[in-house]
């Protein structure tokens, strides 16, 4: 079949572009890196769809964590959120320590299906695979802190800190405010010791 040759190629050009450093890799860097794959895949056809065909190929291989883990971030970008949940747990099984699923599974339960608890339960596993990673508490703070959860972002955002990045500052007042702590809120804004 001409489409699992491309998808093949896709995979092995897929498995080439990911970097040596696993935690830096995260949300973006995959969805681009996911885009370069259906490239190889579409072979310059820019209008096919392929979550499809990545469905077909979970029924005739349904070991290979790539096209799962593939399946659930496709979906979750397409708006399909229960064929993403399917696709992250999928994937979840054959690699339980997976950075990118724990990950994509935590925002995909946070904000699309609104299981808190669940999320949690996601993001603390990352925490406990990858302590002390700013990219990994970086990523869990901003989902928090997107969905509301200020004192679980907090201490995270406070270890991730960059006096360099603008939107650091900000995000981090508004957690300070949004926890009653207006004194360090003003400290960071106003710059005041």
């Amino acid at each position: 079949m001409k489409w699992k040759q491309l998808l093949e190629r896709a995979i092995r050009f897929f498995r080439g572009q990911e970097p040596a450093v696993y935690p830096q890799y995260g949300y973006e860097d995959h969805r681009k890196s996911s885009e370069r794959v259906l490239a190889v895949f579409r072979n310059g056809d820019g209008d096919e769809t392929w979550i499809p065909t990545l469905e077909e190929v979970t029924r005739e291989e349904p070991y290979n964590f790539d096209i799962w883990l593939l399946l659930g971030i496709e979906c979750f970008y397409a708006g399909q959120y229960n064929k993403a949940y399917v696709g992250l747990a999928q994937a979840l099984k054959l690699s339980p320590n997976n950075l990118k699923a724990l990950l994509m599974m935590g925002r995909l339960l946070a904000t699309k299906r609104n299981d808190i608890k669940g999320a949690i339960y996601y993001f603390n596993k990352c925490l406990a695979c990858y302590p002390n990673d700013k990219y990994v508490m970086g990523n869990i703070a901003e989902v928090y802190f997107e969905i509301g959860l200020y004192e679980q972002a907090l201490p995270l955002m406070e270890k991730t800190f960059n006096p360099d990045q603008y939107i650091d500052y900000l995000n981090l007042a508004l957690c300070y405010y949004k926890t009653g702590k207006l004194e360090q809120a003003k400290r960071i804004t106003y710059g005041k010791d």
